[in-house]
């Protein structure tokens, strides 16, 4: 069937007069529409469009809310004189009927606040594009595809997305689609973003449903078997060896490289292993910053390659949260798409390659070479301290010797990678370059927080806890034994003390220290709520064991914490002094963490001291941090194609 097109009503404005106009503007709420609607916005509006002149030229009629305490949709839909009105082109859109007349009129229906706010989440993640492509829209009947999703969503099973098949929900959840056949529920998505994305439950894309009931309905005997096995054994039989030659194959099988001669470029490609919004901390961060700022310095097209085994809906579904929950980092890239079983890439001839870490070094090399080129490599880490002595660590370890440009994350990263790795050749310089990790400093209003306490007040000792394997870096289980060695000497003897461990992925609990103590681990705080737990803060611990020199210590220090850390080889006491003078600096073992602990008990009764020393610490700022890395990666996309060769290339 072919597809109709949607009336495409562009002169909205012209129906308001300018009394109206400016009543509007005053009930917009530009920061809110800005988050909200920012996919839509990216999108639709022109170049330089204000938000308020864009929803009042499409947006409103795309059904999008002008602030929180409206829903165009559901004025429409609970008012068919209203809806009709806009059709005949009588009317501009809902709110401006609001505003007229409808908010003094009794008879008009108000849903409530919860209602309005599932209904704007479904309207501004419906894909508009999708839903005109897939479904013959008559404009005589719809003023919009959210005005056709919210009508026939139940009755044809829509999808909003390709990331999301409403059928493939459905069949994935029974008592939903019962929910869905009642009337109980507008859609499958719409309880998926309710309450089936809490809850864990499974989705699938468009393609991925598609294939699914393609596999099941030639051979569903066998499906339900596999199913079976998997749910009651999940990889209870595989043996240790056999896994670690299945990913380290996959990482390191050739890639399909076809290269699109009509594509303009330049065009950047990055390869990470991950992308969903509980990792966003960190390292990530870090990335998706720099990235930004090379975009922005080069105006080339990012595109982003999540290079996993995970299934494919699974991927959908972090995209869709991401999108939700970090639109910036989302909207960073012109397309995120996840490596295909055939392992076929398709680039720009002027593409520049980047990789997240060492496990797509390789890759991200197979790629590159095809384009003549070498990889930018992010390098955060010495890798293969993240590994037990296995295959893997050899596998990462090999991935450095690859030729590659290299961007360090700190020159104290690079000067072990020249100097203690033996990874790197005489002229790497050349080849690679370094960034610093921004430190925010506190406000002057902000460290006149910190004060002395009475003897009585209870102090806080605040740890950055990460328990899990993952981040087993962190020396978790050494500074709780030496904060228990300090406890059983009486270095909290003085005063009131409570131990508060911030940044755990899972696990939330106590955990026991003897004697009634106990380290209250909690889960991380968004970057605000960090700070100011900070400034509540009279002692910091962070540890890090491998050669990066680490970023929470000092964001500590810098908050006027006296604050433990542990000395590498590079790490000295001397520099740690330099960096900051409320570093205290240990090995890492739980009698030097007991004695600095003894330490830093003296040095938060000074808290005159501490204020200093947060002032004169160093803190590279934000927009110098980064530039000289940028200007390295930026130059290299800028450059001929036909000169990017530069480069280490082992002997």
């Amino acid at each position: 069937m072919a597809l109709v097109p949607m009336r495409n009503v562009t002169k909205s404005e012209s129906s308001l007069s300018p009394e109206e106009v400016k009543n509007l503007k005053a009930a917009f709420d530009e920061g809110f529409y800005a988050k909200t609607y920012q996919h839509h916005i990216s999108r639709h509006a022109k170049m330089s469009e204000q938000h308020f002149d864009f929803y009042v030229r499409r947006g409103a009629r795309l059904g999008h809310d002008p602030n929180p305490a409206f829903s165009e949709v559901l004025y429409r839909r609970h008012n068919a004189d209203i809806a009709k009105a806009i059709l005949e082109g009588r009317l501009p859109f809902g709110h401006a009927h609001w505003r007229r007349i409808g908010m003094y009129e009794t008879t008009r229906k108000h849903p409530s606040a919860d209602t309005i706010a599932a209904v704007r989440q479904i309207v501004a993640t419906l894909d508009l594009e999708f839903l005109e492509e897939a479904h013959p829209l008559a404009s005589e009947l719809f003023i919009s595809p959210a005005d056709f999703y919210f009508d026939r969503a139940a009755a044809l099973k829509l999808s909003p997305s390709p990331l999301f098949s409403e059928e493939g929900y459905l069949s994935l959840h029974g008592d939903v689609a019962e929910l869905v056949a009642k009337g109980g529920l507008v859609s499958g998505y719409a309880h998926y973003l309710k309450t089936g994305m809490k809850e864990g439950r499974a989705s699938r894309t468009v393609a991925d449903h598609q294939r699914v009931a393609e596999e099941e309905a030639r051979s569903e005997a066998d499906e339900t078997r596999r199913h079976i096995l998997e749910r009651n054994l999940p990889g209870v039989t595989r043996p240790v060896g056999l896994d670690a030659v299945t990913a380290i194959e996959y990482l390191s099988d050739p890639i399909a490289v076809t290269v699109d001669a009509d594509r303009k470029g330049p065009e950047i490609l990055v390869l990470v292993p991950n992308f969903l919004p509980e990792i966003l901390f960190g390292g990530y961060m870090a990335f998706f910053d720099f990235l930004t700022a090379v975009k922005a310095s080069t105006s080339a097209a990012v595109r982003l390659l999540v290079v996993n085994r995970g299934a494919t809906d699974t991927h959908a579904g972090n995209v869709l949260r991401m999108r939700m929950d970090a639109p910036d980092v989302a909207d960073l890239f012109s397309s995120i798409g996840v490596l295909p079983p055939d392992r076929t890439v398709v680039v720009a001839p002027d593409t520049t390659v980047v990789s997240y870490c060492a496990e797509l070094h390789r890759m991200a090399g197979n790629i590159a070479s095809a384009l003549g080129k070498k990889p930018i490599f992010f390098i955060q880490e010495y890798e293969p301290d993240f590994h037990a002595n296995t295959d893997m660590r050899a596998f990462v370890r090999s991935a450095f010797q690859t030729p590659h440009l290299a961007v360090y994350n700190s020159a104290m990263l690079r000067a072990y990678f020249e100097t203690r790795s033996g990874l790197v050749g005489p002229d790497s310089p050349s080849a690679s370059a370094t960034l610093e990790n921004a430190l925010k400093r506190p406000t002057k209003a902000q460290l006149d927080r910190i004060a002395p306490k009475s003897d009585t007040a209870r102090r806080r000792l605040v740890f950055y806890a990460r328990p899990e394997g993952h981040a087993a870096r962190n020396m978790f289980a050494t500074f709780v034994l030496g904060l228990k060695r300090a406890l059983n000497r009486g270095v909290f003897d003085g005063h009131p003390w409570e131990f508060i461990g911030l940044g755990s992925l899972a696990f939330q609990g106590d955990v026991p220290l003897g004697d009634r103590h106990v380290l209250d681990v909690r889960a991380k705080l968004p970057k605000a709520e960090y700070e100011d737990f900070l400034l509540t803060g009279d002692i910091g611990a962070s540890f890090i064991s491998t050669p990066h020199p680490g970023i929470i210590h000092f964001q500590m220090a810098a908050f006027g914490l006296p604050t433990l850390t542990n000395k590498t080889e590079l790490r000295t006491e001397d520099w740690f002094k330099e960096q900051n003078g409320n570093l205290i600096s240990v090995d890492l073992t739980a009698e030097a963490i007991a004695e600095g602990l003894a330490l830093a008990v003296d040095r938060a009764e000074d808290v005159s001291a501490r204020k200093a020393n947060a002032l004169a610490g160093v803190a590279p700022k934000t927009d110098t941090a980064m530039a000289a890395a940028v200007e390295f990666v930026a130059n290299e996309v800028r450059r001929p194609i036909a000169s990017k060769t530069t480069g280490w290339r082992p002997k």
